[in-house]
C-alpha cells in the first residue's frame, strides 16, 4: 500500500493487511474495541465481559488465559443471540474483540460491527433488491466511518513522527491520561495549546489534535505518544 492508498482508503481491510506485521497487537485490538463500542446494538452480558477484557488484555491488566475464557463465554453468547440481524452480527463483533490474535479480532469486529449498523436503520426501499442496495450503501458509509479510527490509532505509517520526549509536560500527560481512561476526548484542541507551548511545532500532532472532522478513540497515536504507550 502506498500513502496515496492509505489516506484515500474507504475501508479498513487493506489498510489492516497493510499493517498486519507492523501495526503493534495492542493498537489492533483498541481498533476492535473502537468499533465496537460505536455499535448501534446493544450486546449481551458476556459480550461485554469480553470488550471490557480485551481491552485490559491489550493494556497488559490481564491475562491471555482470562482472555480465552471471555471470548468463549461471548461466542456462544453471539451464536445464541437474537436471530435479527442486525443484533447477532453486534453480537458477533463484540465476541470477537477477545480473539486471541489481534489482526484477527480487528478484522472481524470492523465487518460485523458495520453490518450490524447498516441494518439498525432499515432504509425505505419497495423490494428487496432496492432494500440490498441501500443496505450495501449504508455499509460502505460505515466502513469509511471506521477508516477515520484506523488513521486515529495509527497515524500515517509513511511519514513517522519524532516526539520530543521535552513536550510531555505535566499538562500534556495530564490532559492525555484523562481522554484515554475516560474515552472522552473533546480536550484535544486544548492538548495541542499544551504540546505547542511545551514546544512542539509538529504539523501532523497539532493538525490531528484540532480537526474538527477526526474522531478520537482510545489508541490515538498522538496521546500514546504523549502517555509513552
Amino acid at each position: 500500500m502506498t500513502e496515496a492508498e492509505w489516506l484515500a482508503c474507504e475501508e479498513p481491510t487493506p489498510m489492516l493487511v497493510s499493517l498486519a506485521n507492523k501495526g503493534s497487537n495492542r493498537k489492533l485490538r483498541l481498533f476492535a474495541i473502537a468499533c465496537v463500542r460505536n455499535l448501534h446494538h446493544e450486546i449481551g452480558e458476556y459480550c461485554g465481559y469480553a470488550v471490557a477484557a480485551a481491552e485490559q488484555f491489550a493494556d497488559d491488566l490481564t491475562t491471555s488465559d482470562h482472555l480465552s475464557v471471555a471470548y468463549e463465554l461471548a461466542d456462544e453468547e453471539a451464536h445464541n443471540s437474537p436471530d435479527y440481524m442486525e443484533a447477532h452480527l453486534a453480537y458477533l463483533a463484540a465476541a470477537s474483540v477477545a480473539h486471541s490474535t489481534a489482526i484477527d479480532a480487528a478484522m472481524q469486529a470492523w465487518l460485523d460491527a458495520a453490518g450490524s449498523n447498516a441494518r439498525s436503520y432499515p432504509p425505505p426501499h419497495h423490494t428487496y433488491e432496492e432494500y440490498q442496495t441501500k443496505i450495501s450503501e449504508q455499509e460502505r458509509r460505515e466502513a469509511r466511518r471506521f477508516t477515520f479510527f484506523v488513521r486515529d490509532i495509527f497515524g500515517n505509517p509513511f511519514r513517522p513522527v519524532s516526539f520530543n520526549p521535552a513536550w510531555r509536560t505535566d499538562t500534556a500527560v495530564s490532559l492525555a491520561r484523562g481522554m484515554y481512561d475516560s474515552r472522552e476526548f473533546g480536550a484535544m484542541p486544548i492538548l495541542a495549546d499544551a504540546l505547542q507551548d511545551a514546544g512542539c511545532e509538529d504539523e501532523q500532532i497539532l493538525t490531528h489534535c484540532r480537526d474538527a472532522n477526526q474522531p478520537h478513540v482510545r489508541g490515538c497515536w498522538v496521546c500514546d505518544l504523549v502517555l509513552g504507550l
